[in-house]
């Protein structure tokens, strides 16, 4: 009796938590849920990777993959000129305005700046492996996987924009296929039949292979899915999107390498001060406590055109209510993952070889950051698809300048650890102040159950 009296209480507490704005809530919710099942599979997929690349290379091989694969990240993310995001808002906008031509001009030109920019990008790191090899990371045996990096770079930073095309689509499975489960489930089998005979450089062709495959599939389905409908005549004269496009990438592209300092520039410097060994322990604990932020990926990936569309309408009450409820529910399903994370992290860093051990410390840090990164919601997605491109922007500069600071003092004395430090500090302080702008500028405060009042001013 007192279990049916528990369920039917709590089924009538979901009710009420639901019952306004629910179609907004609902339809995010249950984009949601498909996300979240293809992002735990592309979780898994990337857990075994790591694996795999553990138990094949070892710390020190390891290492290098990670500082290669890390350059050609930060080649790509200059590479797509800051559109990634721009894409989703513009492509976002216009489906939902039935300007269809729009569309395809917005997604076409995306492409069309993103290969110019990714091109030079790729010439010129692969010109510069063997600077970057013997100058910055002291070890001639990088050249050759930071040249295979330079390959990946423009189908990686190409698949990345055609991925936010198909997000602005709502075409969610399509999306996430592109971005992370194509390239990964790909570089797993590729990895495990190359990384044993080739070692790094085995994994690295098994990268490239990935991205390659992933873009064909992404290019080949965005095709038809903006050629449904051939749009209005009005939309048929519309102007090129290419001054609007660079006008919101400018800044964006900023965030963009601001958040690659934050997410990234422990792994370089590691690689430059450090040994490969505490590169791959920082690496696979970053990678680790990232799981934790797989609901908070899962929900952004449906509420980006979500949010997009309802600001452009005016709809201000439904994202402020959207945004909040959607907020509660990554922080409930993010708790028991946190928890395994803090209370075992030498277990967890052992699955990869017992090479891995000495990076327990760095993922209990990075999970405590990554919670907060959680608990505090979409605050950065809410800004970028609002339209405060340059509130997003000053917020990355201050959080970047507070890792690299952390990272010159720590690393060259704590290693991994050091710069597991810096990494959580600046999720932190992005996030809080992600919401202070949220609240100052949309008037949304993410923990609270008063009505929506617009700010004004």
């Amino acid at each position: 009796m007192l279990r049916s009296m528990s369920c039917a209480g709590l089924k009538a507490r979901l009710g009420k938590w639901m019952s306004t704005h629910d179609a907004h809530v609902v339809e995010l919710l249950r984009g949601a849920s498909i996300a979240g099942v293809l992002k735990v599979l592309s979780a898994a997929l990337a857990f075994a990777l790591s694996v795999v690349l553990g138990r094949v290379l070892g710390a020190e091989l390891a290492g290098i993959y990670f500082l290669a694969i890390t350059v050609a990240t930060v080649a790509a993310t200059i590479g797509r000129a800051g559109l990634d995001s721009a894409v989703i808002r513009f492509v976002a906008t216009n489906a939902a305005n039935g300007e269809w031509n729009a569309v395809r001009k917005s997604y076409r030109t995306t492409l069309e700046i993103g290969f110019v920019c990714s091109v030079v990008v790729a010439v010129v790191l692969y010109a510069a492996a063997d600077l970057l090899a013997n100058r910055a990371f002291h070890d001639p045996s990088t050249a050759t996987p930071i040249r295979i990096a330079s390959l990946a770079v423009v189908p990686l930073a190409i698949g990345v924009l055609t991925s936010g095309a198909l997000l602005g689509l709502s075409r969610i499975r399509d999306a996430l296929l592109v971005l992370s489960i194509l390239p990964t489930g790909i570089a797993l089998v590729g990895t495990w039949l190359l990384a044993s005979r080739w070692a790094t450089n085995g994994a690295m062709v098994a990268y490239l292979v990935a991205v390659i495959a992933a873009l064909l599939y992404g290019a080949a389905t965005c095709a038809v899915a903006v050629r449904h409908d051939r749009g209005n005549a009005a939309s048929q004269d519309s102007p090129s999107p290419a001054k609007a496009l660079l006008a919101a990438g400018a800044p964006l592209l900023l965030g963009a390498l601001l958040q690659l300092i934050m997410h990234s520039s422990g792994t370089v410097m590691l690689g430059m001060w450090s040994t490969s060994s505490e590169v791959s322990h920082y690496a696979l604990a970053w990678r680790t406590a990232s799981l934790i932020g797989f609901v908070l990926i899962a929900i952004n990936t449906t509420a980006q055109p979500k949010f997009a569309a309802l600001y452009a309408r005016g709809e201000f009450e439904s994202l402020a209510t959207t945004a909040r409820k959607a907020n509660l529910l990554m922080t409930v399903c993010a708790v028991p993952v946190v928890l395994v994370f803090l209370a075992a992290p030498a277990l967890v860093m052992g699955l990869f070889g017992s090479d891995f051990s000495g990076g327990a410390t760095a993922l209990r840090i990075l999970a405590a950051g990554q919670f907060v990164n959680v608990a505090l919601g979409s605050v950065g997605v809410l800004l970028v698809m609002s339209a405060k491109e340059r509130e997003y922007r000053n917020v990355q500069i201050a959080s970047a300048a507070i890792v690299l600071l952390l990272n010159v003092a720590l690393i060259p004395k704590l290693g991994a650890t050091g710069a597991a430090v810096a990494a959580a500090a600046g999720l932190v302080v992005q996030n809080i102040l992600f919401a202070y702008f949220v609240w100052a500028r949309l008037g949304i405060v993410m923990f609270s159950s008063r009505p929506y009042r617009r700010r004004t001013g």
